[in-house]
């Protein structure tokens, strides 16, 4: 085979090897538009229609055969949704992270769960289209309790008119920017709502820091459902940020599980509905260190783990101090090494803190609170 042949053999091959890769992007392409096209599911007695995907913001075509199936079973599924099709509110943005309840057994079970009595001042967050509003204002008029509701999706202002004229207090706009000013000008003393992951952890926060919230009644994804209950003293904890705020002020404790089926449209997973409780037997280390996150951006660790070292001294104690030896035992060391952690985790502002090491620095913080006891 002479050069030129070579040369025209090698630009065949090449061009074979550019064309099989073409094709090999074109059918990934395709696969993964297949995997990750979510469907969600409207209710419609037309034809199928053309939204906007809740899961990836693509355009896609609905059959509706399943969904009157299924509206057929619950005419009250059917009503919410011809009242947002008539608004024409059923494409939604996925930045909001929108997936209504509708199934009214769960919905029912929720109200009862959240044991309404006389004078509660009830707060919902996220009322769409005031499904579960509705409900919870039912039992607040038989029980003579107060509902506010804030929703940041002005959409639904028409659906939730005629709750408001009845006597429901519609606030509009962001939880996060408003959920404090709404609970100390409303007296709230419990908490509704259905929380898109996005914002969980900031609103736990906030819910931490109101003294006067005594119960949540929280529908959330599983996952972050059985986060809220992980024990950081158990080897294999999964104990994070938001189990921190779960946890610093309240008992939580799973109380209905939600699947995928009851929503619209259909979250990836399951959900679950957390009941957070004012606990009564307080966890001190908890407190102080998500109080120092929300309000002491700057604070290190070493100095949070210092003054929980240094809780105040009982005159018992004091009166136990015979010698400079009694008092050392008693004394938690400042120098770094007895805190037992690294420079790089001492050093760390109490908001950077990753979930790994603040599950370390709960850690530490018991191991001292037992080397104070062990005096005693």
């Amino acid at each position: 085979m002479g050069i030129e042949d070579l040369y025209n053999t090698r630009n065949r091959k090449r061009h074979k090897r550019a064309e099989r890769r073409a094709n090999n992007l074109k059918h990934k392409s395709r696969k993964h538009d297949d995997e990750t096209r979510e469907e969600p599911r409207i209710l419609s007695n037309l034809d199928p229609v053309e939204i906007e995907s809740f899961g990836n913001g693509k355009g896609v075509k609905i059959d509706t055969e399943v969904i009157l199936e299924k509206a057929e079973r619950s005419g009250y599924i059917e009503e919410i949704f011809s009242k947002m099709q008539d608004l024409g509110i059923l494409a939604k943005s996925e930045k909001l992270s929108q997936h209504f309840l509708v199934n009214e057994n769960a919905i029912d079970q929720i109200v009862k769960l959240a044991q309404i009595q006389a004078r509660d001042r009830i707060l919902e967050i996220g009322a769409g289209p005031g499904n579960l509003t509705g409900k919870i204002w039912k039992d607040c008029q038989k029980k003579e309790a107060s509902l506010s509701t804030i929703e940041i999706d002005e959409n639904f202002r028409p659906l939730l008119a005629t709750l408001e004229n009845s006597g429901v207090k519609v606030f509009w706009g962001d939880a996060l920017t408003k959920l404090l000013s709404i609970v100390r000008a409303e007296r709230i003393n419990k908490i509704v709502a259905n929380i898109p992951y996005a914002i969980l952890e900031p609103l736990l926060m906030q819910i931490h820091s109101s003294r006067n919230i005594t119960q949540a009644i929280l529908l959330v994804g599983k996952r972050y459902a059985n986060r809220a209950l992980s024990n950081y003293r158990k080897e294999d904890s999964d104990f994070t940020h938001t189990s921190l705020f779960s946890q610093a002020r309240f008992s939580p404790e799973i109380v209905l599980d939600v699947p995928r089926e009851d929503f619209f449209p259909e979250p990836r997973t399951a959900s679950a509905v957390v009941k957070l409780t004012a606990s009564k037997s307080k966890d001190r280390s908890l407190i102080m260190i998500a109080d120092a996150i929300i309000k002491q951006e700057r604070r290190s660790v070493r100095a949070l783990l210092l003054d929980l070292s240094s809780a105040k001294i009982t005159d018992q104690e004091l009166r136990r101090i015979r010698s400079f030896a009694d008092a050392k035992h008693l004394s938690i060391s400042r120098e770094k090494n007895d805190l037992g952690l690294s420079d790089d985790i001492l050093n760390t502002s109490v908001t950077a803190l990753t979930n790994q090491n603040l599950h370390r620095v709960l850690l530490k913080a018991d191991h001292l609170k037992k080397k104070r006891r062990s005096f005693r």
